[in-house]
């Protein structure tokens, strides 16, 4: 286990790091403040049993109370980042896959470019075989030296 704390620690990047930091302090701080609001009465916290307004006494603002001001805000913040790493990972995913698909097609011109380049190759062999043919057919005569026995 201790092995695998470590190398998830050494694995993980600075800032994440520092979140998850961030967010150990501030669950172990919402920890405390629960059972000291709860089991030693600290009314700061909000967590201690309601006292209820008077007309005199005006209860102040609570941890409890700045904690429901703070979620929304928390929760949009969360959410945008959220959002937007999945949307890099979308458009990554994406770049890549249009990187392949224009090497895959780079690909496939280059072989057919080399398979016209080598069918020019055999047309042009074959053409200047039939011209020696007919060169020597026609205006050495061979045919008839070679068919005609002396």
């Amino acid at each position: 286990m201790r092995t695998w704390i470590k190398s998830w620690w050494k694995d993980t990047g600075t800032i994440i790091k520092g979140l998850q930091l961030f967010a150990l302090a501030a669950a172990i701080f919402l920890i405390v403040s629960l059972f000291g609001g709860y089991f030693y009465g600290w009314t700061w916290t909000g967590f201690s049993p309601y006292t209820p307004p008077t007309s005199d006494y005006q209860r102040g603002a609570t941890l409890y109370d700045w904690l429901q001001l703070a979620v929304v805000p928390a929760a949009i913040a969360f959410g945008v980042v959220g959002l937007s790493r999945s949307q890099q990972k979308r458009d990554q995913r994406l770049a890549e896959q249009r990187a392949k698909s224009e090497q895959e097609a780079a690909e496939g011109r280059d072989k057919t470019e080399r398979e016209i380049a080598e069918g020019n190759q055999c047309e042009a062999a074959l053409k200047e075989y039939y011209d020696n043919m007919s060169e020597l057919l026609l205006h050495e005569n061979y045919l008839n030296q070679t068919l005609i026995p002396r």
